[in-house]
């Protein structure tokens, strides 16, 4: 079940998936000394959230469909460039109407210098360059080189994980890592 959450509604579920809501109804708690709980389980849900829409597994997460929005630029090269919004975090799947199978997307961080230097190399030649039956899409930042790019093409499917402010989209089955990675998250203050 895909869920859609507020920051409000993301950190209750935090706190109850922690077992840090389990206090006593009749008790109350007052600190006096500067510290924001609201806050530190706030910044908690963010670093495990954005670590979830880099690392996860597809099916946890919500892809939407972004192709209608973007344009397809040619470099003149037999290439062309694709300029996401910033609040993409990850591309899932980019296919371009004249090739026969989705591209293999490339992120810079995923390979070593020398990896992506040899990628990059053999795009930069017509004769070595990827053809329409095993494409490729290399993200820098906010940017996708896509090869080949063949003259008009148009963009047929660019799905991408995206990070709204104050939204968290994910399936359900995602809350279970926030149990599996406790020792990655200190509470102490």
């Amino acid at each position: 079940m895909k869920l859609r959450l507020t920051q409000a509604q993301m950190n209750e579920r935090w706190l109850a998936l922690r077992r840090l809501n389990t206090m006593p109804l009749e008790a109350v708690v007052k600190r006096n000394d500067g510290v924001d709980m609201d806050m530190i389980v706030t910044e908690e849900v963010k670093k495990w959230y954005f670590n979830l829409l880099l690392k996860a597994d597809e099916r946890m997460l919500v892809t939407h469909d972004i192709e209608d929005a973007l344009d397809v630029r040619p470099d003149g090269r037999g290439g062309a460039e694709v300029v996401v919004p910033p609040e993409v975090v990850r591309i899932i799947s980019v296919r371009m109407r004249g090739w026969h199978a989705p591209a293999r997307i490339v992120h810079d961080n995923a390979l070593t210098d020398s990896a992506l230097h040899r990628l990059r190399i053999r795009q930069a030649s017509q004769l070595t360059m990827s053809g329409p039956d095993n494409p490729v899409a290399m993200m820098h930042s906010n940017v996708i080189r896509i090869y080949p790019y063949i003259d008009g093409d148009e963009l047929h499917t660019l799905r991408a994980v995206v990070m709204t402010d104050d939204l968290y989209e994910f399936d359900s089955s995602a809350l279970t890592t926030i149990i599996e990675d406790e020792q990655k998250y200190d509470f102490t203050i």
